[in-house]
């Protein structure tokens, strides 16, 4: 059985659907999930969007293809290991920053 994984999420289902027939016409299956949550407007954020799925195995082909075609960034898909939770205290204390490690950090007032 294939693993299916979201590849991207879009508010509305024909933006879904645009970026899944791009795809089948390049020869990478795809589909759609809770494309029907739209019906219900306070619900479709909780969903977490119209989600595009793809398989495993053709994961970098997707990503490739939909980068070209514009619908998304690679630097926009950041896998969730990378991805660092920092308390803000904790952050404001530090000599370095968390992500970079530049030293070259402060606060800065904004003036209204």
């Amino acid at each position: 059985m294939d693993n299916w994984n979201v590849i991207r999420t879009f508010t509305n289902p024909q933006d879904a659907h645009m970026a899944k027939a791009y795809l089948e016409s390049l020869g990478i299956n795809a589909m759609i999930e809770d494309e029907l949550v739209q019906m219900y407007n306070f619900a479709l954020h909780s969903a977490g969007g119209v989600k595009l799925l793809i398989c495993d195995q053709d994961w970098e082909a997707g990503v490739l293809f939909l980068s070209e075609g514009g619908y998304i960034h690679p630097a926009d898909l950041v896998p969730e290991d990378e991805v660092q939770l920092v308390d803000r205290v904790m952050a404001i204390s530090l000599d370095t920053c968390p992500f970079c490690h530049s030293e070259n950090i402060g606060k800065q007032k904004i003036r209204t």
